[in-house]
């Protein structure tokens, strides 16, 4: 489900980060409730990004949180 169904922008850690995801570094913005990710976001880096990021960057939380290992196998 999209992020405006989840849970609201008040109820949110906000951690600030790097982009790892290609190799530009963009500064981001990693919104989490607990220890799942809701939402990526850019910062603005007029140095570096601007205030743009990738596609790839915005969608990974979904695979952070789905295709994950949880325990040993």
């Amino acid at each position: 489900k999209p992020f405006a169904f989840q849970a609201r922008p008040w109820e949110l850690t906000k951690t600030e980060s790097i982009d790892v995801m290609d190799a530009v570094g963009s500064a981001i913005r990693v919104d989490s409730r607990g220890r799942e990710v809701m939402r990526i976001l850019p910062r603005v880096n007029e140095a570096v990004n601007e205030e743009w990021i990738s596609d790839k960057t915005r969608f990974i939380w979904d695979g952070l949180r789905t295709q994950r290992l949880d325990r040993p196998y």
